[in-house]
């Protein structure tokens, strides 16, 4: 009969045999695939997570957060392949409970993790995350180079020289470091250090780490900190200029003035301590220097004050050997003698230089009062001062060509007629003269 149901024509049709065993293993593996009883784990990187201080932290306590400010976590969760497949990761969140961190210290903050619906966040790692917490401050260290490492290849022809700073980064002996206040705390000093070992014949520039160190000389971790140089600028390192010094024998000399002739032909006079030196310091600027002492003037030296000192003033780096800084300069003091003589301010005994009008001016004493005579000191061999007189003395005034009026002040020298062994004293310092005060006349 026609449209009657048969299960045997249905079992002999094999299309439609076919499409029902398809349906079902389709049906099958889906029950098989996502059935509860199927959950698979999957480690999930979450990437970089922040962690804040609050509010009152930050702002009312003044506290940063110097260490543990951000970690990277992964989770691990459980759920259905399908599921966690997915790009779940945005939608993980990661918090740490910061509530109670309101004091400088370290820290252990838990970190948890809230995610979507249909799977289980099953752990976190890190589960939680050490941090430091204090106060930013900046303070000022004392700051000085350090070339332990650096070496000359044999110390009886080379020598190293002072270290030089570079003043275009730091011009102070100080530097300001910013940082945790238990770090600056341990500070006691910074240097920059060469910290490679080096052997140089030549000036050389080292670019040389800032390092800080405590008051054992140990280093301390700055990690967290910041140098500054002389305009605020954050750096991590300073140039120090490493010259090399060569020796150099010198034998000292000098310039004299106003020595009597007599004692200018004998060598035994003037006597240096020591005469000679050996110098220390960079080839071009040993090359300018030659020993010179400068001038020794006998305006200025008197007997009794025969032996005195030179004070080397070496510069350009230069520095003598045995730490020697100045040269002992020895006058014969035997034989000597010294006494004052009154000379009157007359015309035969005064005579007026670059005087542009002819004036003949008069010698006035500060009050006002006319001055009759000056009185000068006289040294030299002993029999010649007891008979030197004023005959053999006279008064020049350099007027240097210009007009003088009342209450003005010149200088005035004394000659020595007659003897060769005898000089003035003005004084000490750089005196060259007896100051005269003069009256238009």
């Amino acid at each position: 009969m026609k449209g009657k149901f048969s299960l045997n024509r249905i079992l002999h049709n094999n299309r439609l045999i076919m499409l029902i065993s398809l349906l079902l293993a389709v049906i099958l593996w889906v029950t098989v695939l996502y059935g509860s009883g199927n959950d698979e784990d999957r480690t999930v990187s979450l990437g970089a997570v922040s962690l804040k201080l609050t509010d009152y932290a930050a702002e009312t306590r003044g506290l940063t957060l110097v260490e543990g400010g951000e970690v990277e976590v992964t989770a691990v969760v459980t759920g259905p392949r399908f599921l966690i497949n997915k790009n779940i990761q945005d939608e993980i969140k990661v918090r740490g409970d910061m509530t109670n961190v309101v004091e400088p210290g370290e820290y252990n903050i838990a970190l948890t993790a809230t995610g979507g619906s249909g799977y289980t966040i099953k752990e976190i790692r890190p589960n939680s995350v050490r941090i430091l917490v204090d106060t930013i401050d900046t303070k000022d260290f004392p700051l000085s180079p350090d070339t332990a490492a650096v070496t000359v290849p044999n110390s009886e022809e080379y020598r190293l020289g002072d270290t030089i700073i570079d003043t275009s980064v730091i011009n102070t002996s100080n530097i300001a470091v910013s940082g945790p206040s238990r770090t600056l705390a341990q500070i006691d000093r910074v240097v920059a250090r060469v910290d490679k070992e080096t052997t140089i014949t030549k000036v050389t520039v080292f670019p040389a780490p800032l390092i800080a160190l405590d008051a054992s000389g140990n280093e301390v971790d700055t990690t967290n900190c910041q140098f500054y140089d002389k305009d605020g600028k954050a750096i991590k390192s300073l140039n120090l200029t490493v010259p090399v010094s060569v020796p150099k024998k010198v034998t000292f000399h000098y310039t004299v003035k106003n020595m009597p002739a007599k004692y200018a032909e004998d060598p035994t006079f003037l006597t240096l301590s020591p005469a000679t030196a050996v110098i220390w310091g960079p080839a071009d600027a040993l090359a300018d220097y030659d020993g010179d002492l400068g001038v020794i003037d006998f305006d200025n030296i008197s007997r009794g004050s025969g032996v005195f000192t030179v004070p080397l003033n070496l510069k350009g780096g230069l520095q003598a050997a045995d730490n020697l800084r100045e040269v002992t300069v020895n006058i014969r003091d035997q034989g000597l003698n010294s006494k004052f003589i009154e000379i009157p301010l007359t015309a035969d005994k005064v005579r007026f230089l670059n005087n542009p009008t002819n004036q003949s001016p008069v010698f006035i004493y500060k009050n006002g009062e006319i001055q009759q005579s000056l009185s000068v000191s006289i040294q030299g061999a002993a029999a010649s001062v007891e008979a030197v007189t004023v005959d053999n003395l006279s008064i020049t005034v350099d007027l240097k060509n210009t007009v003088v009026t009342d209450g003005s002040v010149y200088q005035a020298r004394v000659a020595i007629a007659g003897y060769d062994d005898l000089w003035v004293y003005y004084g000490s310092g750089d005196l060259h003269g007896i100051e005269v005060t003069l009256n238009a006349g």
